[in-house]
């Protein structure tokens, strides 16, 4: 219901916004509905203490789960829109970021749901830690240059016909 309302909306208004939302509503998923649905109806019924917390942690992983796709939905539809230009000077540098934005959001909601599950994640968080430390004073000359291009993508300090 809410999907259609939001569908019909944004075809009448010319924000990018509501466009947005419709478009994340799009990707809700039945499997993560039907957990909470669940969690909910449990709530009324007489379950042991290990049920109760089964099924809880499933409702909750699975509201992580469906934040993480619309989050995703998300930045996808803001790079389409920006990229959809064909004169963007900045395509790489913004499909970059939302590369990196979407990587940090999946191994953030990862490490959410399986914290949720009973799983120590500061060991992992740690060893994450110190395995990109190893990993970056490794490949440091090739690490400093994309971060270099990054910059001149950026800020694009030079314009198409500038003498250098």
């Amino acid at each position: 219901f809410v999907l259609h309302k939001m569908q019909v909306l944004s075809r009448r208004t010319e924000t990018v916004a509501d466009d947005l939302v419709a478009k994340m509503l799009r990707k809700t998923y039945i499997a993560g509905m039907l957990a909470v649905s669940s969690y909910l109806g449990s709530l009324v019924l007489d379950l042991s203490d290990r049920q109760r917390l089964v099924v809880s942690r499933v409702a909750i992983a699975a509201i992580i789960l469906q934040l993480a796709i619309w989050g995703d939905t998300l930045l996808r539809a803001w790079r389409d829109r920006y990229l959809a230009n064909g004169d963007n000077p900045r395509k790489s540098s913004r499909t970059i970021v939302c590369f990196l934005l979407r990587l940090a959001l999946w191994v953030i909601a990862f490490l959410m749901v399986l914290d949720n599950f009973g799983f120590n994640i500061t060991a992992l968080v740690a060893s994450l830690g110190i395995g990109g430390i190893a990993v970056a004073l490794a490949v440091q000359n090739i690490l400093g240059d994309l971060f270099a291009s990054l910059s001149i993508m950026l800020d694009k300090p030079f314009e198409i016909g500038d003498f250098i």
